[in-house]
């Protein structure tokens, strides 16, 4: 778990997780390339991916 004083969701990251096509979607910073690595590798070891947010935190599951 991860918590801040304030967080900046980016809904076009975070869709990633959800396994939906990055189509249309610019390439991942350097800085945000592990949403994109996560997703694939979590889809290829075939498990289930969740995560959560809200403005303090967030929490990612597989």
């Amino acid at each position: 778990m991860a918590e801040a004083e304030r967080v900046e969701v980016d809904p076009a990251l975070w869709s990633r997780l959800d396994g939906r096509q990055a189509d249309g979607l610019p390439d991942p910073a350097p800085s945000e390339v592990h949403f994109a690595l996560l997703a694939l590798c979590a889809q290829e070891q075939q498990r289930p991916l969740t995560w959560e947010m809200d403005e303090k935190g967030g929490e990612i599951s597989f």
